[in-house]
């Protein structure tokens, strides 16, 4: 796969602490993916710091092991490989309960992971040049069809196909309904959450097929 780099360059798309020609090549190749998949992880990213947070504050080393595995993947996504190694030697402290290494080293990730979103703010809120896009009605029949695709891609963990088809189901649905949902699978597939992103893709479908079955 190729990427344009002339054109992303002249979109001066740059953020400290990540490689954006990476992130681009794992969203699909595609710019306008790539920036959809920055605005869920800041969106999240503002909730998980806080729990990340808490969860030491608490003493649920549990729940603290699974915050920093999905942020090591989630970072590993968008191409912010230094913030990902950080997490992940976090999560094997958890892993081991080595509160001593967390301790030490937790301060540092959260600075980093708010320096990283700051970054990623500034980014996804510049208004785009051409404005937004209209876009007609989605095509159901073609949802579902990437919806299975994407199923199957996650059950056997085809990473290729998994992103081409987020980035096919993103590009036909509108922002309201069921663009929220198309988001809450996208949100899921970026974490790494592949059985919660299949629970989603269910329940979907069945949403699509008892509206058809209603329409008809």
């Amino acid at each position: 796969m190729e990427i344009n780099e002339s054109e992303d360059k002249e979109k001066g798309i740059e953020i400290e602490g990540v490689d954006v020609d990476k992130g681009i090549f794992l969203s699909g190749g595609k710019l306008k993916s790539y920036l959809a998949i920055l605005e869920i992880f800041y969106t999240d990213g503002l909730e998980k710091l806080k729990e990340i947070e808490n969860c030491l504050e608490s003493g649920n080393l549990d729940l603290y092991t699974i915050n920093v595995h999905a942020l090591k993947s989630a970072s590993a996504n968008i191409g912010a490989q230094k913030l990902s190694e950080t997490a992940r030697a976090l999560e094997t402290a958890g892993e081991q309960e080595d509160l001593g290494f967390i301790k030490t080293h937790n301060g540092g990730l959260l600075l980093a992971y708010q320096s990283l979103l700051n970054n990623i703010c500034n980014v996804i809120s510049t208004p785009m040049e051409n404005g937004p896009e209209e876009k007609e009605p989605y095509d159901a029949e073609k949802l579902i069809s990437i919806l299975g695709k994407l199923k199957i891609a996650l059950d056997i963990l085809d990473a290729g196909t998994i992103n081409r088809a987020v980035e096919e189901m993103r590009e036909i649905v509108q922002d309201d309904c069921p663009g929220a949902a198309v988001n809450g699978i996208s949100e899921k597939v970026l974490l790494g959450e592949y059985d919660e992103a299949a629970a989603l893709i269910q329940k979907l479908l069945l949403e699509i097929y008892d509206e058809g079955k209603a329409s008809g």
